[in-house]
């Protein structure tokens, strides 16, 4: 969306931001390794990021969406990209599938295989977040995921602004992302840190496939890995709506044009 000249090409938007968020989802799956994890993002914003934006999150893009505030004109645009974005996703499973696949078992090693649920104080390899038949953690991972991702996101933002951004050839800009994941990561794990809808999507089928959801949790949860991004994304896109006057000059051209209308309309 905010790619100049991206509505000449949108079959390759739609192929990049599948394929970069592929490869991110894959070290998701593969590896786990939150280190790993960010620098594979890194990998694909400098790959893709300068044909598609780098978003290969649905979080991004409706942040983006909304920052823009071009409600009609790219409304095609949020579609296509998160539908690419999906795609990704499920195009991870199929590789990672691929990659564990033993043919001595049939099937993936179960402790090979990703999940994203609350953890287990005693145990991180065990998902928590029910007790007594009744599940306990919905606020607090839908709050995890919300207030992470909404930092995430603005962290984004403001690197992509004309005035804030960090660097002139987005380098620094890449690190700062990256960067920002980790910490999020680390900050907000135990609870399941996933702050990607697409991620959440395809590593929570993905495991449900190939594991034995023993309370539940992984199922239960999934929403809130969905969900919660979501809503964190729309929040940073506010957030960056409302503050990017004084920090775009395109916000600040935008205004003073406002005014002028206004002095002369009265």
């Amino acid at each position: 969306m905010e790619v100049a000249g991206s509505e000449n090409r949108a079959s390759l938007v739609f192929l990049y931001e599948a394929f970069g968020t592929m490869l991110f989802v894959y070290s998701i799956m593969l590896t786990g390794n939150p280190i790993s994890i960010s620098f594979s993002l890194f990998a694909s914003i400098i790959l893709f990021g300068s044909i598609t934006g780098g978003h290969f999150n649905p979080a991004v893009t409706l942040g983006v969406y909304i920052k823009e505030a071009k409600w009609r004109e790219n409304a095609s645009w949020l579609v296509l990209v998160i539908l690419a974005q999906l795609c990704g996703g499920f195009l991870a499973q199929g590789l990672t599938e691929v990659t564990l696949f033993e043919d001595t078992i049939g099937n993936i090693p179960a402790d090979s295989v990703a999940k994203i649920c609350p953890q287990s104080p005693t145990n991180a390899e065990v998902c928590d977040g029910f007790e007594d038949g009744v599940f306990t953690s919905d606020f607090q991972v839908l709050v995890n995921e919300m207030i992470l991702t909404a930092v995430f996101v603005s962290v984004i933002l403001m690197v992509k602004g004309m005035r804030t951004s960090p660097s002139a050839d987005g380098m620094a800009g890449a690190l700062a992302i990256v960067l920002t994941l980790l910490a999020c990561i680390q900050t907000g794990g135990k609870l399941g840190g996933c702050f990607n809808p697409a991620v959440g999507l395809s590593v929570g089928t993905f495991s449900l496939f190939h594991l034995e959801d023993v309370n539940g949790s992984l199922a239960h949860y999934m929403y809130a890995f969905i969900l919660g991004p979501l809503l964190g994304g729309a929040l940073a896109g506010g957030f960056s709506l409302i503050h990017s006057k004084k920090f775009d000059p395109k916000g600040q051209e935008a205004e003073g044009e406002q005014s002028q209308e206004a002095a002369k309309a009265k």
